[in-house]
């Protein structure tokens, strides 16, 4: 039911997915759907945003061991774009149902998030000729160079 579930609010988005639709996709009834979801919002929930918040505090243990290694901010933001890039690949179907859904509170980690996730589910239409560490490098220097405090 979870995965049925994250195939078509990643497809289609929360709004246009229907709880019929799940469950046909799953092979269940509404009814038996409904026996262990409370609603369509519940669903989305243990469905998407848990994964994610696993992943977020997977990404954030990993930025304060990165932080912690007195690296350069070039370095460090690579390293952190780098990981979450591959991320984004590897579970491409979470972060599309993702996007009917808030990302979190602090408007830096927001732009970093949505520039990286942005880039890695359309790289291959806009980026066909690049590697990934090519794309990755880049990234990397321009979000250092946009979020980085500048002087006049």
């Amino acid at each position: 039911m979870l995965d049925a579930a994250r195939e078509l609010f990643a497809s289609k988005g929360f709004t246009a997915t229907t709880t019929r639709e799940i469950a046909e996709r799953a092979t269940v009834t509404e009814q038996l759907l409904f026996n262990h979801f409370d609603s369509k919002q519940d669903l989305f929930t243990i469905a998407v945003v848990r994964p994610f918040e696993d992943f977020v505090n997977a990404q954030l243990d990993s930025w304060v061991i990165t932080v912690d290694s007195h690296m350069e901010p070039p370095q460090m933001m690579r390293r952190y774009v780098a990981g979450l890039y591959a991320l984004v690949l590897e579970h491409q179907a979470l972060f599309r149902a993702l996007s009917a859904d808030p990302f979190g509170p602090h408007i830096a980690v927001r732009v970093v998030f949505a520039t990286v996730t942005t880039v890695a589910l359309h790289q291959e239409p806009l980026l066909r000729e690049r590697t990934v560490d090519g794309i990755v490098d880049e990234l990397s220097r321009t979000l250092t160079a946009g979020l980085s405090r500048r002087d006049g």
